[in-house]
């Protein structure tokens, strides 16, 4: 702003006028440019309006436009203009902090470890994650299925910049579990000789076998009845695997029909396989006057008649 004064100057009664034209400048007004925001172990410039003859700032004394500050707090500058004007701005600054807390459940039985990530310290609460490790992982704060092995995890403050960064391990745990199942179905009905033959894979050994129906901690069950059954492995870690739907076949019941009664003479001979009747491809045993034990075992086909009448037993069974 210009103003014109008048200025009157005596010297012995004379009087003379003088006009003089003064301006009023404004006062610099800087800016400081920066974010405001100092990441931990970081540091960042703080820049003063350009085009002032002098600068002062505080609190560090340093006369130029540009500083480096590499902690958090309030900060000033002065700058002085060329009609010798001065000017002040200042900017707070604050120092983020960014803790990683991890929690990490082992990979165990086969089952993936998890990782949880929760921050701590004075970030801005808007995180992207990015994981490097065994395991792919996209931006998640809690990874599950985790193969054992080293885990990076970067966390990026989308507010202030700030970058955190850790080293996670998730441990190996016990190995898993699996198991298989071969049955054998009783060979005759009603014996109820079946079997089950069990095959675990992995694990730590020590195992227990808990079976339903309850046949007692056995790996391999024998004389069972014809069904269903199930099985709960668990090994020596406490890891467990469930087999379930086991089925022990049931025998065909043996059937044929055998030609009967039938009339032969005393002391002549006739061979047994007349009286086989018809059949499934079975084999034919035949055995005098009971079933073993107590019957007699006929060895050949043809047998004479020593008495008036005998009987001839066949069928299914142990012994």
């Amino acid at each position: 702003v210009s103003t014109l004064i008048w200025v009157e100057y005596n010297e012995n009664g004379c009087v003379a006028l003088v006009q003089v034209a003064v301006t009023v400048a404004n006062n610099p007004a800087p800016i400081i440019l920066s974010s405001g925001y100092l990441c931990e172990g970081k540091s960042i410039t703080l820049s003063a309006s350009k085009g002032f003859d002098t600068y002062l700032w505080s609190p560090n004394g340093e006369t130029k436009s540009d500083i480096i500050i590499t902690s958090g707090g309030t900060y000033g500058v002065t700058v002085t203009d060329q009609n010798g004007c001065t000017g002040q701005a200042s900017i707070d600054v604050e120092e983020i902090v960014l803790d990683i807390n991890a929690d990490v459940t082992p990979y165990e039985c086969g089952v993936g470890g998890i990782i949880t990530i929760t921050m701590g310290g004075n970030g801005s609460g808007m995180y992207q994650y990015q994981w490097l490790g065994p395991t792919v992982l996209d931006n998640v704060n809690q990874a599950n299925g985790l193969m054992p092995g080293t885990y990076i995890i970067t966390v990026l403050d989308l507010v202030t910049g700030c970058v955190a960064t850790e080293t996670i391990v998730v441990p190996p745990g016990a190995d898993a579990i699996t198991a298989s199942a071969i049955t054998t179905p009783e060979t005759c009905a009603g014996l109820n000789n079946g079997s089950i033959d069990l095959t675990v894979i992995g694990g730590t050994p020590g195992f227990t076998f808990n079976w339903s129906p309850a046949l007692g901690n056995i790996e391999d069950p024998a004389n069972l009845s014809p069904g269903l059954y199930s099985v709960t492995i668990t090994d020596s870690k406490g890891c467990t695997f469930s087999l379930s739907n086991i089925n022990v076949g049931a025998a065909t019941p043996l059937q044929f029909n055998a030609i009967q009664p039938y009339t032969i003479c005393a002391n002549k001979t006739f061979n047994l396989a007349d009286l086989n009747g018809t059949n499934d491809g079975g084999i034919f045993t035949w055995y005098a006057n009971d079933f073993p034990p107590n019957g007699t075992l006929i060895t050949a086909d043809a047998v004479t008649m020593a008495q008036a009448s005998t009987s001839f037993f066949m069928g299914c069974w142990t012994g």
